[in-house]
């Protein structure tokens, strides 16, 4: 994490414009949040297809430009050392950002089809409407267990070496804008892969709390740029499988007047 921060002018200037931008995303998702509008960014818009879909997509990439941004600062550093003798290292920086970026609004495509399905069926479904924190508790624990698993220990530590990427597509060739964009594609898949659970945990949260999104977004850059990551990685799964414990341990207590009624 420490070549994030160094004390090179033009390092410092990428890392504030990046710091920017996603303090912008934050603060436009606060105020959207508290705008008439506000409704837009959660599943409460389902009844209507066409521009609440659109933006709903649009919200969460914000969310993502916000949170997720500042996790490919290492990314884009090196990016930017390796084009430092050329008149476009900004441009091939920006490059490599937009597919970074691109994989997470493919993803909020994936949430938004995932809601156009899902909640339907739960208000169709009689028992899915009456135990939502059922629903809620397998829900959590499918992304604490996805976090347990080696898939996403390996893309942590896929991110935590930001040149790998970079080394598998660059070539020397000069179709270096082509190249900068898959070292972005492909560092945004493996970052989705270790993290779309916490991503999925701040959607369902709501996409403009502020509080939520400082938190989920120091949890992964440690997740993704510590040398503890992978240990991260286990205690974020073991904390949303105790959730969805808690969550499903709530949902079979007996009401007390009910055993009082029962003697």
């Amino acid at each position: 994490m420490k070549s994030i921060f160094t004390s090179s002018s033009y390092k410092f200037t990428l890392t504030t414009i990046v710091i920017a931008v996603s303090l912008l995303a934050g603060l436009g998702l606060v105020l959207w949040g508290i705008s008439p509008f506000a409704s837009l960014l959660s599943h409460n818009s389902m009844s209507v297809r066409g521009l609440p879909d659109v933006l709903f997509v649009l919200g969460w990439l914000l969310m993502c430009v916000a949170m997720m941004l500042p996790t490919a600062l290492p990314l884009l550093a090196a990016i930017e050392r390796l084009t430092s003798q050329r008149t476009d290292t900004r441009q091939l920086v920006s490059i490599a950002a937009v597919g970074f970026l691109g994989v997470w609004l493919g993803s909020g495509v994936l949430v938004r089809v995932g809601d156009i399905w899902f909640h339907p069926l739960m208000h169709q479904n009689v028992w899915l409407s009456a135990h939502p924190k059922q629903v809620g508790s397998v829900l959590l624990s499918i992304a604490g267990v996805y976090l347990l698993l080696p898939i996403a220990q390996k893309c942590v530590s896929a991110c935590q070496s930001p040149m790998g990427f970079i080394a598998r597509a660059w070539t020397g060739q000069p179709n270096v804008r082509r190249q900068v964009a898959r070292m972005g594609w492909e560092y945004g898949l493996s970052c989705f892969g270790c993290c779309w659970p916490l991503m999925a945990v701040m959607c369902a949260l709501g996409m403009s709390n502020l509080v939520w999104m400082l938190i989920f977004t120091l949890v992964m850059i440690f997740q993704k740029h510590d040398r503890y990551g992978k240990l991260v990685t286990t205690a974020s799964g073991v904390t949303l499988l105790t959730i969805a414990t808690i969550l499903l341990a709530e949902t079979f207590q007996i009401p007390h007047s009910v055993h009082l009624h029962t003697h």
